[in-house]
């Protein structure tokens, strides 16, 4: 059944190798997605949805695939519902991961200045919002700012979030080893159930990591205390070793892949897996869809099965002991038919009459729906019958 499927790929040609390229980035950047939001829970429970749904079809449990078809809609709906916002960060962050200007990656050089910059701060209870871009290009969710493309260093770190600087209240965005802008103004997050009534910094912080995949660091004015935000989630980090493993972590995955750390070579695997996956997710689609739906003819070489001969009577022959059908139907369809299924059944009570001939007609073969018979060779046979 494998190699009949691949066969489908005898055709191909160069619009579907293109059509199967596109179609396998969106996955990519579906998967990637979900793994990185809340969503991937309800994700992974569609997959297996689905793949139960293909089981029970392909083994023909036509109540369980009667079931399963009717909870379809609305498991959709559920999921549609419970988790809009999820799917509405989706569809913002698409756009501009797919189009928009690339930040550069992140310079070793940094972590150690912006540990002992946040350190000072926290104990100085003085606030700040830093952002670390990774993938996701931040053009489309940031605005204003004063450019300054400045080696970062802690002195000008910790100048910009002096409470007399014009830009203290905004966020400072870092770029490779620079700061690229200060004073940006980011979106705010509508989910108070994370916020627990902190402030603008951490609203804001939580608003750009609900859109974008970068780590925002931020220090509270009133408290002291450090938080990051990722993912769409907001946590704080209550020591300087939780601060020192964030930002080690974030930079592993998206720092200067000439100076990554071994341990980045996981997040290679991970994301080399989740590609892989895609491009055979694409392919797999591919064939059922597109020459999968062809309508196309299938010979087979099907054996006769005699039925109800006489209780006083033995069978003595049956000719020909085999017939030859054609089936037609989608292509996928008739790939994954097993021909083993298939028997034409010959009812022989007529025999005691002295009856040998019997005709052969499509109603008397049992087929999966969209499959049809539209030739039997020969269409008559001959049962031979003997009294006892």
């Amino acid at each position: 059944m494998f190699w009949h499927l691949l066969g489908l790929l005898k055709g191909i040609g160069f619009k579907d190798v293109l059509d199967i390229a596109i179609a396998s980035i969106l996955l990519w950047l579906g998967i990637d997605a979900l793994r990185r939001s809340r969503m991937r829970v309800a994700g992974l429970a569609l997959l297996a949805f689905g793949a139960l749904f293909l089981v029970a079809k392909q083994l023909e449990m036509k109540l369980t695939e009667w079931i399963l078809q009717g909870l379809a809609a609305i498991i959709v709906l559920i999921v549609i519902i419970v988790f809009q916002n999820e799917i509405r960060q989706l569809l913002e962050r698409l756009p501009g991961r797919l189009g928009g200007k690339r930040t550069p990656p992140l310079s070793w050089a940094i972590p150690e200045i912006l540990c002992e910059g946040l350190s000072t701060l926290s104990k100085a209870r003085r606030g700040a919002l830093i952002v670390l871009p990774a993938r996701d290009p931040l053009d489309w969710f940031t605005t204003e700012g004063v450019p300054l493309n400045g080696q970062l260093t802690l002195p000008l770190l910790l100048s910009i979030f002096d409470p007399n600087s014009p830009g203290h209240d905004g966020a400072l965005i870092v770029e490779g080893s620079r700061v690229e802008r200060f004073g940006v103004h980011l979106p705010l997050t509508q989910d108070h159930d994370q916020l627990q009534g902190r402030g603008t910094r951490h609203a804001a912080a939580l608003g750009l990591a609900e859109k974008t995949d970068a780590l925002i660091l931020v220090v509270s004015e009133e408290t002291g205390k450090v938080s990051a935000a990722q993912n769409g989630t907001l946590r704080p980090l209550l020591r300087l070793k939780d601060l020192q493993e964030t930002i080690t972590e974030f930079f592993e995955e998206h720092g200067d892949p000439w100076m990554r750390k071994p341990a980045s070579a996981k997040i290679f695997r991970k994301s080399s897996l989740e590609g892989i996956m895609a491009v055979f997710l694409a392919l797999g689609l591919w064939l059922l869809l597109v020459p999968g739906s062809e309508i196309d003819t299938l010979v087979h070489r099907v054996p006769l099965t005699v039925e109800n001969v006489p209780a006083d009577f033995t069978l003595k022959e049956v000719v020909p002991a085999e017939v030859t059908i054609t089936l037609s139907g989608p292509r996928r369809n008739l790939f994954l038919f097993d021909p083993a299924k298939l028997t034409i059944p010959v009812d022989a009570t007529l025999t005691r009459f002295g009856r040998q001939t019997f005709s052969l007609t499509p109603s008397s073969i049992l087929l999966p729906r969209d499959l049809e018979v539209t030739d039997i060779q020969p269409s008559q046979i001959k049962v031979f019958v003997e009294g006892k």
